[in-house]
């Protein structure tokens, strides 16, 4: 019987595209309408540079009373000046590698480049959730420290009752910090538990994908995003954070690394029996919209998940309505 191995599997040329495609395919942050992309994001990770600057126009001050018209032509308006802002977001550079005994049952696959292929998309999606998650959390470090937490309800106790748990009036008082721009919530992301919570009251939904395969669980109309990177706090109770999301909340980009896939042979490992271990190399922008990380804490060229969630390391840059997400803390 003919072995297959990870070096039949992995043709650059073939493999690579299929897994940068995969990715986009997988990744909730894309596929539940909260992510922006922009081509500059694409074209600074196939670049050089630590930090890209995205500058965008402040909004207009709504709250400006409107000149009063008149015919008097020695009396003239003066005009409201437009300007701009600028977020910085960071080049995630990562990397991972397998053995080729981990990944035995997946090259058994009747397709292995695929099976392998979707193994990787599948793992870099989750990933890039986990740093997505990480900022978010850092990004709410920062709210409460600097202003005045207007992002946030928290309702964690550390003796907990029902009152601290998920519930449609938690969920309502976190849209609320986002004033009359609460309808623009489409998603949110959740930990499993508080998942579990919800569905054990019949509080979700299923609606059909936009292909129509696959089933998408919702909470009153908005997609829910199920992810365990979503608790990161290590308080004892668990401090468990659900995120708000509006149209465009977040700036991604996603560009394969240099030498995106390689195999290595050990010929001598195992014995003489030798081994495989096969590497893989990506490059992320997942960004807040409307912060600039400021690495002011940060030692290497890409942060680390401590590093994202350091208050220190982020600042707002635009007024509360302007960010497009909230955020509920509470007890599991």
């Amino acid at each position: 019987m003919a072995v297959t191995k990870i070096t039949d599997v992995v043709v650059p040329e073939v493999f690579d595209p299929y897994v940068t495609n995969a990715i986009l395919e997988k990744s909730a942050i894309i596929n539940s309408g909260i992510a922006v992309t922009d081509p500059r994001m694409n074209e600074f990770l196939r670049g050089g540079g630590q930090t890209i600057n995205l500058p965008f126009w402040n909004q207009i001050t709504t709250s400006d009373a409107a000149n009063v018209s008149s015919d008097d032509d020695g009396s003239s308006s003066t005009a409201k000046k437009l300007t701009a802002g600028k977020n910085i977001a960071i080049r995630h550079g990562l990397n991972q590698s397998w053995s080729d005994m981990d990944l035995a049952t997946t090259l058994a696959g009747s397709d292995p480049m695929l099976a392998l292929g979707d193994q990787v998309a599948g793992y870099w999606d989750i990933r890039s959730q986990a740093r997505l998650v990480r900022s978010l959390v850092g990004v709410i470090a920062d709210n409460v420290a600097n202003d005045s937490g207007d992002m946030v309800n928290d309702i964690y106790s550390a003796t907990p009752t029902d009152a601290n748990r998920f519930s449609a009036e938690a969920a309502i008082d976190a849209w609320a910090t986002m004033g009359d721009r609460w309808e623009e919530v489409v998603a949110m992301s959740m930990h499993s538990l508080t998942y579990f919570h919800l569905q054990k009251l019949n509080l979700i939904d299923f609606v059909p994908d936009s292909d129509q395969k696959t089933m998408v669980p919702t909470y009153q109309g908005k997609r829910v995003i199920v992810c365990d990177e979503n608790y990161v706090d290590g308080s004892s109770p668990a401090k468990y954070y659900t995120f708000f999301y509006g149209t465009g909340a977040v700036a991604f980009a996603n560009e394969p690394g240099k030498n995106p896939s390689e195999v290595d042979r050990t010929p001598a490992a195992g014995d003489g029996g030798g081994q495989e271990t096969f590497f893989s190399r990506q490059q992320f922008v997942v960004h807040p919209q409307g912060f600039q990380f400021t690495s002011a804490s940060l030692a290497g060229q890409s942060p680390t998940l401590a590093e994202l969630i350091d208050a220190t390391n982020w600042d707002r840059q635009v007024e509360r309505k302007r960010v497009r997400i909230a955020c509920l803390i509470h007890n599991a």
